[in-house]
Formats: C-alpha cells, sequence, structure tokens
C-alpha cells in the first residue's frame, strides 16, 4: 500500500464512528439510571443521618430532581436547604467522585451564607451528614 492510501485508510477510521448511534443510546441510559440510583441512595441516607442527629430539630426531607446527573435537595421546614450536585464533566481524576454541597439559608440567616464545600461520593452518610454539619449550617 502507498503512503497516500495509508493516510486515508487511516482518516477513514478516524472518521468511523467506534460506537452506533444506539450503542450511544443505551450507554447513556444505563449512565442516567446509575446517577439516578446513586443519588436517590444519597437522598435517603443523608435525609435519615440529619433527621436522626437533630440537625436543625430534625424534619428534614428530601426532594426528587428529574436530570441525567446526580443531583440531591434535602429539604427543612425553616426553609433551610442543601443541595449536592456531582459536576463530573467540570472535574478530572478522583475529583470526578465528589459532589459540590451548597446550603440555602431563609431570611433570618441573612448574616450567615457559607461558601460551598465537596463531599466523597463514595464516603459514608455519617462522615458527609458531619462534613456538611461543620462547614455549612449555622450553630
Amino acid at each position: 500500500m502507498t503512503a497516500l492510501g495509508e493516510r486515508q485508510q487511516a482518516k477513514a477510521s478516524e472518521a468511523a464512528p467506534s460506537e452506533t448511534w444506539l450503542a450511544r443510546t443505551a450507554r447513556r441510559e444505563v449512565e442516567r439510571r446509575e446517577a439516578h440510583e446513586l443519588a436517590d441512595r444519597i437522598r435517603r441516607t443523608l435525609a435519615v443521618e440529619l433527621n436522626d442527629r437533630q440537625v436543625e430539630g430534625g424534619g428534614w426531607r428530601h426532594r426528587v430532581t428529574p436530570v441525567d446527573f446526580v443531583s440531591v435537595t434535602l429539604e427543612h421546614s425553616s426553609g433551610m436547604s442543601l443541595s449536592l450536585i456531582h459536576e463530573r464533566s467540570y472535574r478530572k481524576g478522583a475529583a470526578r467522585r465528589r459532589l459540590t454541597v451548597r446550603g440555602g439559608y431563609p431570611s433570618e440567616y441573612y448574616e450567615w451564607r457559607a461558601e460551598p464545600v465537596t463531599v466523597g461520593i463514595d464516603t459514608s452518610p455519617d462522615s458527609k451528614a458531619r462534613h456538611i454539619i461543620e462547614s455549612l449550617l449555622p450553630g
């Protein structure tokens, strides 16, 4: 084969999709389902942990957020909330296994605003709760 023929063959193999549309769609569906299962597991265990610790007197509940990535929202009757988001596309390496946690505060906490923190996806609910309580919740 000539050098020109080799270059044309290399370009053709680069241009050919490595995955069919159907395979990509199936893979994305599996990833979406896994993300929802992970979010559900984190939501439930973290709400139980915060209620068991009587954080803000208990009463934390979780809300389902229908998105294609891990998004967890915990709400308290006082108006306080916690939002945990998996920003996997923006992170590299081990940081891809972390959740960004942001606090939402009712008006009586107008002077209290904590910077977002990150927690490990694979850490225990107790560890996640402890870090969130220490970093994001007043008192």
